[in-house]
C-alpha cells in the first residue's frame, strides 16, 4: 500500500471514530437537551471554535510554512520546538486575560448563558491551543497511526462521559465538562510526546518570525468568526435559541462534508508548501487541490441527499426542521472547502497580511449581509446569506492566490462538479433516476480527471504521487 493511501486511511478511520462518536451522541444529546438548551450549547461551541483560532495565534500555520522550507532536520526541530513552546505560552496567556472580562462576555453573548459555562468554554479553548502543535507535528512526520490512537481514545472517553453526565442531569455543563476532561487527558499525553520528540525550547529569532507571521491571523480569526459564525448570533438575537438549535443541527450535518474530505486535507495541507519546493510543485499543487475540490463537491451531494432522512429518523420531532436546511448549508460548505483548497498563493510569503485583509473584507460583508438578510426574509434569509458569504470568500481567495502564485487549475472540470452539486440540491428526491444519473456523471468525471492527469504527469512526479 503506498504511503499516501496508508496515511489517508489512518486519518480517515480516526476521523470516522471521532465524528462517529459525535453523531452517535447527537440523538442522545438532543433527547436530553430541549431545543432551547441545545441552542445555548451551540453558542458556546461557536465561541470555542473562534476562540481556538485566536488561541492558536497562527502558530500551526507558521510551523507548516517554515518547516516546509527548512533545509535540515535540526532546523525543522528548532522550528517545531519553538512553535510548541510559543503556543503553550500564548494559550495560557489568553485564558488569563479573558477570565477578568467574564462579565463583559456574559453581557454581549446571546442565549442567557451562565458564567460557569463560559469559563468551561474558555478553559477548553486554552487546552486545545496547547495541543495544536503536537497534533500538527504528528501529521508533518507522517505519524498518522499515532494521530489515530490519540484522537480516537479521546473521542471515546468524551462520548462516554457526555452520556454519563447528561444522564446525571448536568445538562449543557455536562457536555462541556466531558470535553474539558478528555482534552486535558489528550493534552497530558501529547505534551509528553512532543517533549520527547522536539523538546520545549525557544529560538528567539524563530519565535519572532512565527509571531510576525501569526499576528495578522489573530485579527483574521475574529474576522473568520464574523464571516463564519456571526449568523448563529444573529439568529439567537433576532429569533430564539430554539431556532438556533435547528440551524445548529443542520450545520453539524453540513460539517460532514468537511469531515469526509478531511482525511485528504489532513495529509495534503502540511505537504503543499513542501511540494512547492519541487520542480513540479505548481503542477502537483493544482492537481491535488482539484482532487480535494472534487471530493468536497461529491461529499456535499451525498450529504444533501442522505441527511434529511437521517434527521427525521434519529432526532426528536422538534429538530426535524433541520432537514430542510442541510442541502443549502452543504453547498456553502463545499464552496468554503474549495476556497481553503485553492488559496495556497495567499500564504507563500513571509506574511499573512493578505489572507487577513481578505478575512476583514469578508467580515465587513457579513456584518451587512446577515442582519439585512434576517430582517428581509427571517431565518430563511440567513441561509442565503451563508451561501453568498462563501461565494465571495472563494472568489477573493482564488483571485488573490492566483495573483501571488498562478496555478493551472482545471476550471472546466471544477465547474462541472459544482453544477452537478447544484442540480442534485435542486432535484433532490423528486426524480430518483435523474439524481442517480447526475451522481454517476460526477463520479465518472472525477475518475477520468484523476486518471488522465496522473498519466500526464512526468514519471518522477508519478513516483511521488504513488510513493
Amino acid at each position: 500500500m503506498n504511503s499516501v493511501v496508508r496515511q489517508a486511511l489512518f486519518y480517515g478511520v480516526g476521523l470516522l471514530v471521532m465524528k462517529g462518536v459525535s453523531f452517535i451522541m447527537l440523538p442522545i444529546v438532543t433527547r436530553y437537551l430541549p431545543v432551547a438548551e441545545y441552542g445555548r450549547l451551540d453558542i458556546l461551541v461557536t465561541l470555542m471554535n473562534v476562540g481556538s483560532i485566536v488561541a492558536g495565534f497562527g502558530i500551526v500555520e507558521a510551523v507548516y510554512r517554515y518547516h516546509g522550507y527548512a533545509k535540515s532536520e535540526q532546523e525543522r526541530r528548532v522550528i517545531v520546538s519553538s512553535g510548541f513552546t510559543v503556543s503553550v505560552l500564548l494559550s495560557t496567556l489568553l485564558l488569563l486575560i479573558l477570565l477578568p472580562f467574564l462579565p463583559v462576555l456574559l453581557a454581549v453573548m446571546p442565549g442567557n448563558l451562565e458564567a460557569k459555562s463560559i469559563v468551561l468554554a474558555l478553559v477548553n479553548i486554552a487546552v486545545g491551543g496547547i495541543t495544536s502543535v503536537p497534533l500538527a507535528w504528528l501529521r508533518m512526520r507522517d505519524l498518522a497511526q499515532w494521530f489515530f490512537v490519540f484522537t480516537t481514545v479521546k473521542a471515546v472517553i468524551q462520548g462516554v462521559m457526555t452520556f454519563v453526565l447528561l444522564d446525571l442531569g448536568w445538562g449543557v455543563d455536562g457536555v462541556l465538562w466531558s470535553g474539558l476532561i478528555s482534552n486535558l487527558l489528550l493534552m497530558a499525553v501529547l505534551v509528553g510526546f512532543q517533549w520527547r520528540q522536539s523538546g520545549m525550547t525557544v529560538d528567539i529569532a524563530v519565535a519572532k518570525k512565527m509571531m510576525v507571521y501569526g499576528l495578522p491571523l489573530v485579527l483574521g480569526g475574529v474576522c473568520l468568526f464574523v464571516s463564519g459564525g456571526l449568523e448563529r448570533w444573529v439568529l439567537a438575537g433576532y429569533t430564539d435559541t430554539a431556532t438556533l438549535a435547528t440551524y445548529g443541527v443542520a450545520s453539524m450535518f453540513a460539517l460532514v462534508v468537511a469531515f469526509l474530505v478531511e482525511p485528504f486535507t489532513l495529509w495534503w495541507f502540511p505537504k503543499r508548501f513542501e511540494y512547492l519546493g519541487r520542480n513540479e510543485g505548481r503542477e502537483l499543487n493544482a492537481y491535488y487541490s482539484s482532487i480535494g475540490v472534487s471530493l468536497s463537491m461529491m461529499a456535499a451531494m451525498i450529504i444533501s441527499l442522505v441527511s434529511p432522512f437521517i434527521i427525521r429518523f434519529i432526532l426528536p420531532e422538534s429538530y426535524h426542521g433541520a432537514a430542510e436546511i442541510v442541502p443549502v448549508l452543504a453547498i456553502a460548505m463545499a464552496i468554503k472547502q474549495s476556497a481553503h483548497l485553492m488559496n495556497v498563493g495567499c500564504y507563500i510569503s513571509g506574511s499573512t497580511t493578505l489572507p487577513t485583509k481578505i478575512n476583514m473584507i469578508l467580515a465587513a460583508f457579513s456584518l451587512v449581509v446577515y442582519p439585512l438578510a434576517i430582517l428581509l426574509q427571517g431565518a430563511e434569509g440567513v441561509m442565503v446569506g451563508v451561501v453568498m458569504v462563501n461565494i465571495v470568500r472563494f472568489a477573493l481567495f482564488y483571485v488573490y492566490s492566483q495573483k501571488a502564485l498562478y496555478l493551472d487549475y482545471p476550471l472546466a472540470f471544477i465547474a462541472r462538479q459544482f453544477i452537478c452539486l447544484v442540480a442534485i440540491v435542486l432535484v433532490g428526491t423528486q426524480s430518483a433516476l435523474l439524481t442517480l444519473l447526475i451522481i454517476i456523471f460526477a463520479f465518472c468525471d472525477s475518475a477520468v480527471f484523476i486518471k488522465r492527469k496522473t498519466a500526464s504527469l512526468p514519471d518522477r512526479v508519478n513516483s511521488q504521487v504513488v510513493g
